[in-house]
């Protein structure tokens, strides 16, 4: 009969660790959100940023054109 309550602690202390485990990597989680970048924002990044023109300075046209999948994967995104 000794062994009953040694067991229940047992159960007991092993649900308490697990929930404790749990909560701890739960609230490790980061919780932001990242934000989507389009090719176009990408595109007017690249020449700012990287050539560092002046896009004021210039009318930019914006053209997507329609990407066909195969075997239902989308192609990678060129900019």
């Amino acid at each position: 009969m000794a062994k009953k309550p040694q067991r229940k602690l047992f159960f007991a202390i092993v649900f308490l660790t697990l929930l404790v485990l749990s909560s701890v990597c739960v609230s490790l989680i980061p919780c932001v959100n990242a934000s989507k970048v389009s090719v176009q924002d990408k595109g007017l990044s690249l020449l700012s940023d990287v050539l560092n023109l002046d896009m004021t300075e210039y009318a930019i046209t914006m053209r997507e054109y329609p990407q066909d999948s195969y075997l239902g994967v989308m192609p990678q995104e060129h900019v």
